[in-house]
C-alpha cells in the first residue's frame, strides 16, 4: 500500500481536521493522534540540535583511533570505528540507550588528523553530518510519517525545492519554528526531511531525517541544508553505512 503525500493529507486536513486534532468523526485515542502528540514532543529536537551542534561537538573531545568497536544497542549490535563515535564515555561501553556519531561527507570518515580542520570549527561547519542510533520509538519512519503525521502540519502552497524535491512550511504555532518539509511528491515511500531555514534567527540551517535499519532501531541522520542536492547520495550512503555497522564494522 503506498504511503499517501504531504499534499494529498494536507487536503485531507483542510477538508475535515486541522493542526490541533483529529478530522471531525475520527478517533482522538487512534494511532495516528497519539503519534501527532509523540511528533509535537519532538518538535524542539532539530532546533535544539541546530543551536548547539557547534558547542556540543567543541566539547566533544575526539579520537583518532579508527579501530572497531562493538557496542549493543538495543536488540542488536553495532561495530563502529571509534574515530564515528562523538563521546568518550560510548567509546568505552560495551552497551549504550543510543550512540552518536560523526563524520565527514562526503569522505564518511571519521574523526582523524587530515579531517581535524572541519570536526574542530568553533563553528558549525556543513560537511560534518551528526548521526543517532537508537531504538524505535514509533512504528512508522520519517517516510512513513509523511502524510499520516506531518500532513496535519503543513501551512501554504508547496514550492519546487529543485533535486527532485517539494518544499512546504511546517506551523511554526504546532512548534516547528523557522522549519520546511521536504519531499518527494510523488513516491509511494518518500524522501522526507525536517530543516531549518537558511537565515533564522540563532539557529543553523540543519536537516533531519530517519530511517529504520536493524531489528529494531532508528538511525536519525542530521546534516546540513546546504548538502540538500546530495540527498539522494545521502540516503544511499546512510543506509549503507548502517547495514555495514550491522553486518561487522564499517570503514573508519
Amino acid at each position: 500500500m503506498q504511503a499517501a503525500s504531504p499534499d494529498a493529507i494536507a487536503r485531507q486536513v483542510a477538508a475535515g481536521g486541522g493542526a490541533t486534532g483529529p478530522a471531525q468523526g475520527g478517533n482522538a485515542s487512534g494511532w495516528p493522534w497519539r503519534l501527532s502528540l509523540a511528533l509535537l514532543a519532538m518538535a524542539a529536537g532539530l532546533a535544539g540540535l541546530a543551536q548547539c551542534a557547534g558547542d556540543r561537538l567543541a566539547r566533544a573531545g575526539h579520537s583518532a583511533d579508527a579501530s572497531p568497536h562493538e557496542v549493543v544497542v538495543g536488540n542488536d549490535v553495532l561495530v563502529v570505528p571509534t574515530n564515528m563515535i562523538r563521546f568518550g564515555a560510548q567509546r568505552r561501553a560495551a552497551s549504550a540507550e543510543r550512540l552518536d556519531l560523526y563524520l565527514h561527507w562526503p569522505t564518511l570518515s571519521g574523526y582523524s588528523d587530515g579531517l581535524s580542520a572541519a570536526f574542530s570549527a568553533a563553528g558549525i561547519d556543513p560537511s560534518i553530518l551528526f548521526l543517532t542510533v537508537e531504538p524505535r520509538q514509533t512504528s512508522l519512519d520519517m517516510s512513513g510519517r509523511a502524510g499520516p503525521l506531518y500532513g496535519k502540519f503543513l501551512v501554504g502552497e508547496a514550492a519546487n525545492a529543485g533535486f527532485g524535491l517539494s518544499r512546504r512550511a511546517l506551523s511554526a504555532a504546532a512548534g516547528f519554528v523557522d522549519e520546511d518539509l521536504f519531499y518527494e511528491a510523488e513516491a509511494g515511500h518518500p524522501f522526507v526531511a525536517r530543516c531549518v531555514r537558511a537565515g533564522a534567527p540563532a539557529m543553523a540551517a540543519y536537516c533531519m531525517r530517519d530511517i529504520h535499519v536493524g531489528r529494531s532501531l532508528s538511525l536519525t541522520y542530521r546534516f546540513h541544508l546546504s548538502l540538500m542536492a546530495d540527498w539522494r547520495r545521502l540516503e544511499a550512503a546512510m543506509r549503507h553505512l548502517a547495514a555495514a555497522m550491522l553486518a561487522g564494522g564499517a570503514d573508519g
